[in-house]
């Protein structure tokens, strides 16, 4: 990993090859190997096995950790990161996710299928040319969880979840305003939906034995990570199937079904990319010591692209699923998607609409410096 230092105790990363496109750093410069010591202390985990050991005790989450190295220790996002950091203990863990995780499970998901394949069929029938494919597939994600959640104010939830995903950046100082407009908002939207839940999710989190603060936290981490990460990797499908490309003209040809299609993007083009955990206890990684409260910086793109798990890594297959070793886009252990399931179906559905209206974009923009990773612009260069 190139020009990476601590400057003050705060992460910077310099590389804007880095900071843009994680990823395509990864296919141009090769994998990072499996773990490594950081200049200021902490592990970089780039190994799947490794990371995957992230999941489990001593290691716990923390979302106070991304806020501290932006040096945001106060305010809105401080007080809900706290909130959600409490989450981390492993048996409150299962105490908070039980009264979500039904709602969840395949066979309700299952369920969602002609609505989220209605959905879909109808952002993506919308298209013309000079349209942002991106912002279709905002759209997309946001309607179908409005559906799950029970939400009125969509356009609310787009603008501000996506300033709220900034919490993850470890440059989240420079967007302290918008992080603090986007908690106060989300916590008004979390209010709403509990003071009239509509849905088996939001009934479940309305009676469920937590504290309003806990409540209010839940279903702003739901509102972020059930729309922007899905949004996210929307487009992100968009970029890597509706190119000019080979890729694109194989899968029109039937070379690769739409669910090998969305396992591949998802292993090849992650949205979320790192995670961070703390240790509880002392132990150690791969032979490096590590104390009680050392962090470590798990790349999960990396752990996607380790070449001791995926034969010819960095060459997009989608013809190596359902065989191969599940990715990590979401996740490991106690911590893992909750809404995998409904984020597998999203994507089946939106891959199927935009190969059977034929779209194709322009994917020259850059990569913007943003978390979830997206890609830039898409406009929509030919339907058909």
């Amino acid at each position: 990993i190139e020009r990476i230092a601590m400057t003050l105790d705060k992460l910077e990363l310099r590389s804007d090859e880095w900071l843009n496109d994680p990823p395509g750093y990864v296919h141009r410069h090769g994998w990072p190997g499996p773990v490594r010591q950081a200049p200021w202390g902490d592990l970089i985990v780039g190994s799947r096995e490794l990371i995957s050991s992230l999941g489990k005790a001593p290691w716990r989450a923390c979302s106070i950790e991304y806020l501290s190295f932006g040096e945001i220790v106060s305010g809105p996002a401080w007080e809900i990161a706290q909130r959600i950091s409490s989450f981390a203990d492993e048996d409150r863990h299962r105490e908070l996710r039980g009264p979500v995780e039904a709602p969840f499970t395949k066979g309700p998901i299952r369920e969602l299928g002609d609505t989220v394949r209605t959905i879909a069929r109808e952002i993506v029938g919308e298209l013309a040319p000079g349209d942002d494919l991106g912002d279709a597939a905002q759209r997309f994600a946001g309607l179908v969880f409005q559906q799950v959640l029970g939400l009125r104010d969509l356009e609310v939830l787009v603008a501000e979840a996506r300033n709220f995903a900034k919490i993850w950046t470890f440059e989240s100082v420079s967007h302290r305003d918008e992080l603090e407009a986007a908690c106060v908002r989300l916590s008004e939207m979390a209010d709403e939906v509990l003071k009239a839940p509509s849905t088996p999710l939001a009934t479940g989190i309305a009676t469920a034995e937590l504290s309003d603060a806990e409540r209010v936290a839940l279903i702003v981490q739901m509102l972020v990570a059930g729309w922007e990460t899905t949004a996210a990797q929307s487009a992100i499908l968009g970029w890597q199937m509706c190119g000019p490309t080979p890729e694109r003209d194989r899968w029109w040809a039937g070379e690769w079904d739409d669910d090998q299609v969305v396992e591949e993007v998802l292993r090849y083009r992650s949205s979320p990319g790192a995670f961070v955990r703390v240790a509880s206890e002392p132990t150690e990684i791969a032979g490096h010591p590590v104390a009680e409260g050392d962090r470590a910086l798990a790349l999960l793109w990396a752990g996607n692209m380790d070449p001791d798990v995926y034969t010819d890594a960095t060459t997009f297959d989608p013809s190596r699923w359902p065989d191969a070793t599940p990715h990590l886009s979401f996740g490991v252990g106690q911590h893992k998607c909750l809404g995998l399931h409904l984020a597998r179906l999203e994507l089946a559905e939106w891959a199927k609409a935009l190969r059977e209206r034929r779209v194709t974009v322009d994917r020259s923009q850059d990569w913007p410096e943003s978390y979830p990773l997206r890609p830039g612009p898409l406009p929509v260069v030919g339907i058909g």
